[in-house]
């Protein structure tokens, strides 16, 4: 096989390869370590936003305390694990919750200690993510590999 033919294994080898490259040298977060619990008073009730770009639909919800001029969002797996027809309902305008923060993302979110997301799940779906796309970049690199290594091993002889 011609080298010119094989340009496009050697890219996913090094696609490959980079994405292992990437999960090892940058560890998956867990937030709950660099993150604040705080208690605070909600300074409105929270708005469910959707934002729309040219290929999906992000949902929300924003949060604004009481002496804090921060912006606190609920987005993307945490929203999908937010349990949100009772939080509708139980989280208003005044009321007291105690939340895990980071980078005024929200991870948890809790009022008299019910809690209304489950920062587990949503922990879980982000590693089951990762996993799906190491074991398609195994299969990729095993795809791409096998007609480099095996260049000119295999002969016509199964022909005969």
């Amino acid at each position: 096989m011609k080298i010119e033919n094989k340009i496009p294994y050697w890219i996913g080898l090094i696609a490959s390869i980079s994405w292992f490259a990437y999960i090892i040298f940058t560890p998956f977060y867990d937030y709950r370590k660099y993150s604040k619990e705080k208690t605070s008073v909600l300074s409105e009730t929270p708005t469910f936003k959707t934002t729309r770009t040219a290929k999906t639909i992000n949902y929300s919800v924003v949060l604004n305390f009481v002496g804090d001029n921060s912006i606190y969002e609920i987005v993307g797996p945490e929203y999908e694990y937010l349990k949100k027809e009772k939080f509708k309902s139980e989280i208003l305008k005044g009321d007291t919750v105690t939340f895990i923060e980071y980078k005024n993302r929200l991870y948890s979110l809790s009022k008299n200690d019910e809690n209304f997301m489950s920062y587990s799940d949503s922990e879980r779906y982000k590693k089951n993510q990762v996993i799906f796309m190491s074991v398609i970049m195994f299969l990729l690199f095993v795809i791409c590999l096998i007609p480099i290594v095996f260049e000119n091993k295999v002969k016509e002889s199964y022909l005969v």
